[in-house]
Parts: C-alpha cells; structure tokens; sequence
C-alpha cells in the first residue's frame, strides 16, 4: 500500500481533475448521454452457497485406491495444522538464522506447539526476544513450507519459511532483508483460497474467518469435481436416474472450463480483479475463471528476449508452440496426473511418455547420441529445464514455454510487466461494457495506489466515475477511486468516497484506515481517535494502530489511554526505536521515569543497529 511518505510527496502535474461535491451539485452535471443503467443483481445472490459439500472422506469410501495415491500429491498437503507428526523441516541442528548480525530469527518446536523468534541483538546483547505461536504449515513441502498466525480468525504470516530445496530455514518470500511487516502481514483470502481444502469466511468481513477458520485443510476432491452431495445420495440409493450425474469430471468439459479448474490457482497474472458480486471463494468446478475473476495478463515476448516474465507455469505454457498449436487439445492435466504424482527417478519417463501422446519418436532432430546422455532420454531436461524462481528464494520451477532449445538461454525470468490490459478468457467470456470498463479502471487504481502515481490515477477516475454512476453501491470501485483521488490530488472527494465506503460497509478496514489518515492530517484529532479505536477493535493486532492511537490520544491530553496503547504497540513490535522514544517522552510526562529510562535507552540500543521506518508509516498496507 502506499507509504505516508509518498502520499504526503503526490504532486498534482497539470492533470485536469473533476471536483465534485454533493451528488446534485450544478457543479457535477451528469453526462450530457446519461449511460442506460441495467439492472445490477445483489451480491447476496450472486455469491456462491456453501452448501452441498460433504469432505473428500466420504469419497474415500467409494475412491479408496484413488485417495490412497493422492495423500502423496503435493495438493494433498497443502496445509497442515501444527505440531506436526509427518514435518518435513529440521528443529533440530540448524534452527536459526539471521542476514545482519543484530537480527536473527530462530525457531522452536514443543510437543503442543510451535514457535517463531524474531530477536534484536546489539554488543551488550539482546534488545528484545519476541516469541509468536504459529498454528498452521501452509504449503506442500515439495519446495517449502510458509507458515501461518491464527489470531482469532484473523491471519497472520510469519516472516520465516522452511526452504525444502536448500534444507534451511530463511526469510519468507516477498519479506525484505530489513523494515518488513514481521508478524502482521496479513494472509489474504485469495491466498487461502489455493492452500486449503475449505474455508470457513466471516460473510461480512473480508479476509476474516470463523473458529476454526478451515473446515477442510488441504486440497481435496470437491475442489476439482465439485461439491458431492447429490453426488453422493445418487450411488448410495442406487436407484435408475435419467438426469446426469451431477459430479464434475475435468476431462468433460470444454477446454476453457476444463483448464479453469487448475487456473483458479495456478493463473498467477499481472493483477486480477474480483467480478462485482463475487468473493474469492465462489468458484467452482465447470464455471470459466473469468465468471469469478478478471485476469490481466502480463507481456509476453519470448521470441525476441530468449527468457520469461515471472508468471505462473499457465501463462508460460499457453506462449508455448505446443497449446498454440493443439487448438485447445493441451492442457494441465494432458501432461500431469492430478491424482498422483511421480518419483523423481521416474520423472524423465514419466512426462516423455506424454510427450510421445502427440509427437512421434522421430520427431526429436538430435542425435541418438546426445538424447542417451540425458536421463532416460528426457524430453523435459532440454524442453523444460528447471529455472531458479526469481520470487521465491533457494528454489527452481520448471519451464513450461517448452521451447524448442534452451540451454543456451536457461537464465532466471525477469519481473512481469503490469502494462497490459489484456484479461484471461477474452473471446470466451463476455464482460458487458460497464464490466469491462471496472475491471480496468480497478487495474488502474492497483498501478496508481502502487506507484502513487498521479496520471495513471487520474486515468483510474475517469472509468471508475462512470461505473459508479451505473451502480453508487460498489463498495470495491469506491475505495478504488477514493485512493485514485487522494493520489491526484483531490482529497475532498476522496474523503467523500471512503465515507461513502463505510456508509455501506462499516467495517471496511481499508476505508477506515484512510478516514483515520485523513482526518487526522486536518486536524479532526476526535474523528481520528475514534477511526483508529474502531481500527484497533477490528484487528487488535496492528502496532501501526496502536501507534497512532497513542499518538492521537497525546495530542487530546488522555496521557493513560496513549499510554496503554503504546505499550501493547511495543508489546506487538518491539522493534521500532521511534515507537519506544514517544513512549519514553509519554511515561517521563506522566512521571515515570524508570520506565521512560528504560524505553529511551532501548530506543538508542535500536537506532544503532538499524534503520527504522519513520514516524509516519502506513496506514494502509
């Protein structure tokens, strides 16, 4: 999200803004053309039931051998609730490291939990020693394992991850060497969407669960056959049906809908965007992709440049010559099997063999010679190498371009490029106008609020005005030009927007986030004090809030109540030396001076050792 810093830094250059105040305002004409509004169908009866789900254990019943074979595929273990029997990591010789030498992380295993440190060390010693229990193994294990907070159905990553290719321990994926989230990066629900079997969402919140917040841990069968309740009641009753049977095989459906049950994961994208109505958890087996999500696609010019862009295997194998030319024949499950998964010595053989489905034997122009000296005469060795992953450290992914040579060019993929508008599933899917036209100006906004730039926010506002006209309701596309506005320039309205956000949604944490920003840079310190208390209560695990509050309540002279919420902010993140010099100042004001002694030195202990984010880190993030 955007740093304070670089809100507080957005210059508007002569971009043409649209002030508008009150919706009837002569000064805020609506279109001379008044775009024709279509009916817009309630999110309630959009989103997806629940209901019809019965657990892959009762497919074991009828599917023995089948779910016997999948307990080894990497889906199968996709998330684990710990301590668990079967870890695959070591707690036992190497359990710590560190990148600097004044921080270090370190990790412990008890018989009924699990812990991960983050310590700060100086040469007198130890600053702090923070200890999180970690509730869940998210990932298979096949490269790695990240790890997840459960903080009374919100959820937390943690910042170390086992790294199975390397067998170490190490900092996790997208976590900077210094100034990272540490235990609040929140883990999304788009995210928990590909690493559990079945989740179980709040409604009304976004990216918050009920207790326990997974009723199916990993990947099971309902999430590529679909929910088997009827299913089920069909072949136990026995009875002659005339109607088909309501299970989803893969195989049958068309090639869009049949590889969509892969791409709800494995379509990594430039940028997505959730359709109007929709949640991350409504897609299901036969729908295409694009019925739930947008998909903006990155570049792809792998003739000219020899490499890839870092996007997932889908897009890679959709550039390849081999889908291109299959006319929809080739897809995921053409090559792997996604009710087992081969050894490793049987790899070669394996996939060679699906490659000689289309091609024939002769068809490979080396010599007899040089095919010998791969390993059982691998078409995969030289067609689709393994490359180091540029996104996630000490592992490799295995391109899926399948290109004719490689060896030459077998180079790490640079970073995707979000310029494209070019969405998954055009020419199959069809987005009205007023869809097409969100779906981008949302793309916008991400690059905007990203980048805090100002012109392609401004874009951003000239399509999301337009939407909002259609449906003033859309939540998403309110927050969306909100933050478009702010970046501009135009804060009137954008406080207008995130009002207009929590009118209709009261828990909106992002749009309460930028309320509490707001007001408190224009002095409104009571509005303020009580976004950030209501902030505080929707996830009471922010140090950021905390620190804030503190701050406002100083201001307002409630030296017990700034107090309070200081100490918990440091209890959260003892690592921010600003946080335990306001602190110090507080507590010598109030009168108590060991305890401002001992925050003001520990304050000194940590700029010393590091660079520390300022005063005004983000509120949004």
């Amino acid at each position: 999200m955007l740093a304070m810093g670089l809100i507080l830094a957005v210059i508007v250059c002569g971009v043409a803004l649209w002030h508008r105040g009150d919706r009837d305002s002569p000064r805020n004409p609506e279109p001379a053309e008044t775009p024709q509004r279509p009916t817009v169908v309630p999110q309630s009866e959009l989103a997806q039931s629940s209901a019809g789900f019965v657990g892959s254990g009762v497919c074991r019943d009828c599917h023995a051998s089948i779910a016997e074979s999948y307990q080894r595929h990497p889906m199968a273990n996709s998330m684990v609730r710990l301590p668990d029997d079967g870890s695959i990591e070591d707690y036992i010789t190497t359990t710590s490291f560190s990148h600097t030498p004044h921080r270090e992380y370190r990790v412990e295993r008890t018989t009924d939990a699990v812990l991960h440190y983050e310590i700060g060390r100086d040469a007198e010693g130890v600053i702090y020693d923070q200890a999180v229990p970690v509730k869940y193994a998210m990932g298979s294990g096949k490269r790695g394992r990240s790890y997840v907070i459960d903080r009374e159905g919100l959820l937390f990553m943690s910042p170390i991850s086992w790294y199975t290719q390397g067998q170490r321990w190490d900092l996790s994926p997208m976590y900077a060497t210094a100034g990272h989230l540490r235990f609040e990066r929140r883990v999304a629900s788009r995210c928990v969407v590909c690493h559990v079997g079945r989740a179980a969402p709040v409604p009304s919140d976004r990216d918050r669960f009920l207790e326990p917040p997974f009723v199916e841990l990993s990947i099971g069968c309902e999430r590529c056959h679909g929910p088997g309740e009827q299913h089920v009641a069909r072949h136990r009753e026995a009875r002659e049906v005339s109607a088909p049977d309501p299970i989803i095989n893969p195989l049958r459906l068309d090639p869009e809908r049949r590889d969509s049950v892969c791409n709800q994961c494995h379509l990594q994208g430039a940028d997505e965007v959730l359709r109007y109505g929709r949640t991350d958890f409504d897609f299901r087996p036969g729908m295409h992709l694009a019925e739930v999500w947008t998909v903006f696609l990155g570049s792809q010019d792998t003739q000219s440049t020899k490499s890839t862009v870092a996007v997932s295997q889908v897009e890679q194998m959709l550039s390849s010559r081999c889908a291109q030319a299959s006319g929809g024949r080739l897809g995921c499950i053409s090559c792997h099997d996604p009710h087992s998964i081969p050894a490793e010595s049987e790899r070669p053989a394996f996939y060679r063999e699906r490659c000689l489905r289309c091609h024939g034997d002769d068809d490979c122009r080396e010599s007899i010679e040089k095919r010998r000296d791969t390993e059982s005469d691998s078409c995969i060795q030289c067609h689709m190498p393994r490359l180091a992953a540029s996104d996630v450290p000490h592992t490799t992914q295995t391109d899926h371009r399948i290109r004719k040579h490689s060896a030459s060019d077998n180079v790490t993929p640079p970073t995707p490029s979000t310029n494209s508008q070019r969405w998954f599933g055009q020419g199959e899917v069809a987005l009205s106008p007023i869809e097409d036209r969100r779906a981008r100006g949302l793309l916008l906004a991400h690059q905007a609020e990203h980048n805090s730039n100002p012109t392609v926010a401004a874009s951003a506002v000239e399509l999301l005005r337009g939407v909002l006209l259609i449906n003033p309701d859309d939540v998403t596309v309110l927050d969306a030009l909100a933050i478009s506005e702010f970046v501009t320039g135009d804060r009137a309205n954008a406080e207008r927007h995130w009002r207009g956000v929590l009118t209709r949604d009261s828990r909106n944490e992002t749009a309460m986030q930028s309320l509490a920003m707001l007001t408190r840079q224009t002095g409104n310190l009571t509005e303020a004090g009580e976004r950030l208390a209501q902030l505080i209560q929707i996830n009471p695990w922010s140090a950021n809030y905390q620190a804030q509050y503190a701050q406002v309540c100083e201001t307002q002279g409630r030296t017990e109540a700034a107090v309070k919420a200081a100490l918990r902010g440091v209890e959260l993140d003892p690592s921010r030396s600003f946080a335990h010099d306001w602190l110090a100042s507080a507590l010598a004001r109030k009168g108590d001076r060991q305890r401002s002694q001992h925050h003001r030195r520990t304050a000194q202990r940590l700029r010393a050792i590091e660079s520390q984010p300022p005063p005004g880190a983000p509120l949004r993030r």
